[in-house]
């Protein structure tokens, strides 16, 4: 399930968003255990709680001085909505936007005995091969399979790279990238096979490009 995430102050936003057929909260009720999210907002105030909270967040940005643009670029707005065109707008970007959660809610399903499991690949730190099994890890918990890192890879998008024979990274997730190692969220370090430093290297760059 998708929460969709509207400041109080804006409530009537509800009614016309009910096409993505998803449930609606307010962002005070945020739970993390939440596969995404999609912020939506109309002040600075609502942009930081909602930056503050999860900055991977979806952001929709209502806009009634269009000079305002260029005050929120630093917040990676993904859509503006005009207040007095709000019901052409949305239309507008409709297609879009359910192709872009589409894409963002992806997951890995599979079967281990009775018990069915289904991981988003956006909680997905890193993967670690162990004997037969791999281990993966969320922001969330840990899952073991038993299957291969060269498998599992063709499940993931282009945001994973193999960094080591043991290991498989989400690039988005990587503070540091040193010469043997790399550090995800600042904290867990991960090791860098002399034969996949380049191929981490230039997507390590080519990310924080992107998101510069």
């Amino acid at each position: 399930m998708l929460n969709i995430y509207i400041s109080n102050n804006i409530e009537y936003c509800r009614e016309k968003l009910r096409f993505l057929d998803q449930k609606i909260k307010c962002y005070e009720n945020f739970d993390l255990s939440i596969n995404y999210n999609l912020g939506i907002c109309d002040s600075i105030d609502d942009l930081i709680k909602l930056k503050d909270i999860n900055n991977k967040c979806i952001l929709i940005f209502i806009i009634g001085n269009y000079e305002q643009i260029f005050e929120y670029q630093k917040f990676n707005i993904h859509y503006y909505l005009r207040k007095n065109f709000f019901e052409k707008d949305i239309e507008k970007i409709k297609d879009s936007l359910i192709a872009l959660l589409k894409n963002k809610n992806k997951v890995i399903k599979y079967k281990s005995g009775l018990i069915e499991y289904e991981i988003n690949i956006d909680n997905i730190l890193y993967i670690e091969s162990y004997r037969n099994e791999i281990i993966i890890h969320t922001k969330l918990l840990d899952y073991s399979r038993r299957f291969s890192l060269k498998k599992i890879l063709k499940e993931l998008d282009n945001r994973f790279v193999q960094c080591h024979k043991s290991y498989l990274v989400n690039i988005e997730n990587v503070t540091n990238l040193f010469y043997d190692h790399l550090e995800i969220n600042n904290i867990i370090k991960i090791p860098v096979g002399r034969k996949y430093q380049l191929l981490v290297k230039n997507k390590y760059q080519n990310y924080q490009n992107r998101n510069f």
